[in-house]
């Protein structure tokens, strides 16, 4: 499948991966079976690949792919947005799997799954929970405190919302929206 899928021709690497497979119940069965997932997605079949992941996580709970199985399965709900579905399955990763090095990341895919789903008080307690880790990567705790910070904005907290803005603005390794967490900044403090 890994020939098929570098040549970017992901339908005929799904069903190699499949043929990996078919039949087993080992390590290998589970790899084959998540990138099975991954290659259906890129194939344009999400429905296909929900079924794929859903399947490395109901019969590998405790592998090795699990928690890959689970993310995956999370973005793709969000992408076709099923708010709720992704919400759990975030929820479930971050519950089951917190050692995970994808947690960070989930974290603030979580607090989106409330924004969409308009509950922007258990979107703030994601975007903090994911800000306080010490492991998180700089880069995605600048956007969960960007997301965070937008929150605060909508909810008329500019009090909070202007300085996190500026700290942004501040910080060296938040160069997309930097601009851009300026002017929030600004708009913040006027409103107050």
């Amino acid at each position: 499948g890994w020939n098929y899928y570098f040549e970017g021709a992901y339908q005929w690497a799904a069903a190699e991966f499949a043929k990996a497979a078919k039949g087993f119940d080992d390590k290998l069965a589970e790899k084959a079976t998540y990138q099975q997932g991954v290659n259906e997605k890129l194939a344009a079949k999400p429905l296909v690949a929900i079924e794929k992941y859903k399947e490395v996580a109901d019969r590998w709970p405790r592998g090795e792919m699990v928690d890959d199985a689970l993310f995956e399965l999370g973005i793709t709900y969000f992408s076709l947005r099923r708010w709720e579905e992704s919400n759990q399955i975030f929820a479930r990763l971050i519950d089951d799997h917190g050692d995970s090095p994808l947690v960070d990341e989930a974290l603030g895919h979580y607090g989106n799954t409330f924004i969409a789903l308009a509950d922007f008080d258990n979107a703030l307690d994601a975007f903090n929970a994911a800000i306080e880790r010490d492991a998180i990567d700089p880069a995605i705790r600048n956007e969960i405190t960007f997301q965070k910070s937008w929150m605060l904005y909508l909810n008329g907290e500019y009090a909070e919302a202007a300085p996190a803005f500026l700290g942004l603005f501040e910080d060296e390794q938040f160069v997309g929206k930097a601009d851009e967490s300026l002017f929030w900044a600004a708009e913040s403090y006027y409103q107050q």
